[in-house]
């Protein structure tokens, strides 16, 4: 017995028009969709994605409808959103280690960018932050820290030292933050990778919002990563630009470290791989004094970076 089963697929097939790739298609399927020319912030959507495809955007189409403004809180995390008229859209609150525990909106659009500004999947209900994935359910990485050799005392999975509410963990791939606070009994230096405080993490996105900023940090970031708000170009992703910072407790201590400056600029080969090292004494700092000491180090030492790196290649051969 034979069973032409493309001629059964072929009497149940139906076909209609649809907006397809945002084209200007005013059709719908059983009186459900959207128009493309309704002025829908939907249609907007469809209509960015299909100019920013061909690399075709025309004047007229509505896409301030697709501008929003994040107002980030403390750690950097979605608060709230607002449009182009000011108007709130969304409105988000965290427990401590970054589960959502209230949000509201007032349209379909919803961020994917949530606790410390980091990408949230829906899926899988874990945020990206580049190096590693973090479940706010359980309040743990899912994978080691790649630095674990630093702190053998604190459990690799730990987020931020369970001290979420002041310390943010930041990607910690290409740019590696270091926060020295205490000196052991042997008079040396403790450090903690990418345990960052805020003030740091708010000079660096300051830093990260000018041209000069952009151009520097997106150097060091691998391309179409992104850290501190900036997205990288990858140019130097290969070399390491490390950032100590200087808050210890005991006046005399930060003073050995920092004796009466504010910023020191280095560069030297760490296990193997080259730094550039940007010093910072973070005490009794703002985040806008602290982000112009940055400015201030990297803009004047900056300038030669082309120069340290293309010798130290050429002396290597990296």
């Amino acid at each position: 017995m034979n069973i032409n089963m493309t001629d059964k697929i072929e009497k149940r097939r139906a076909t209609f028009a649809v907006p397809y790739n945002g084209e200007d298609n005013n059709d719908y399927v059983d009186g459900k969709g959207f128009c493309c020319n309704d002025g829908s912030l939907e249609a907007a959507q469809a209509r960015a994605l299909s100019r920013a495809a061909k690399n075709n955007f025309q004047e007229g189409d509505a896409y301030e409808k697709m501008q929003f403004y994040y107002h980030p809180d403390h750690l950097g995390s979605s608060s709230y959103i607002t449009n182009l008229d000011g108007e709130v859209v969304q409105h988000i609150e965290y427990v401590p280690f970054g589960e959502v525990s209230v949000e509201e909106r007032n349209n379909i659009w919803n961020t994917p960018y949530l606790f410390n500004a980091k990408e949230f999947d829906e899926e899988t209900g874990l945020y990206y932050y580049g190096a590693r994935y973090y479940d706010p359910r359980i309040s743990l990485w899912i994978s080691t820290d790649v630095a674990q050799g630093k702190y053998p005392n604190v459990s690799t999975y730990t987020y931020c030292l369970d001290n979420p509410i002041i310390l943010i963990d930041s990607d910690g791939k290409d740019i590696l933050p270091v926060l020295f606070q205490t000196i052991n009994n042997r008079g040396l230096l403790i450090g903690s990778y990418y345990r960052s405080n805020k003030k740091y993490m708010t000079a660096m996105r300051m830093f990260g919002q000018t041209s000069y900023g952009r151009q520097f940090i997106g150097a060091f970031i691998e391309k179409n990563q992104t850290q501190y708000g900036v997205r990288g170009n990858g140019k130097y992703s290969k070399y390491r630009l490390q950032i100590k910072e200087y808050d210890l407790s005991d006046a005399h201590d930060q003073f050995l470290c920092m004796p009466n400056i504010e910023g020191a600029f280095s560069a030297e080969e760490i296990e193997g791989k080259f730094n550039i090292i940007l010093k910072l004494d973070i005490k009794n700092q703002s985040a806008n004094e602290l982000a112009e000491t940055i400015a201030h180090g990297l803009a004047l030492h900056g300038s030669d970076l082309d120069k340290i790196i293309k010798t130290y290649e050429k002396v290597f051969g990296n």
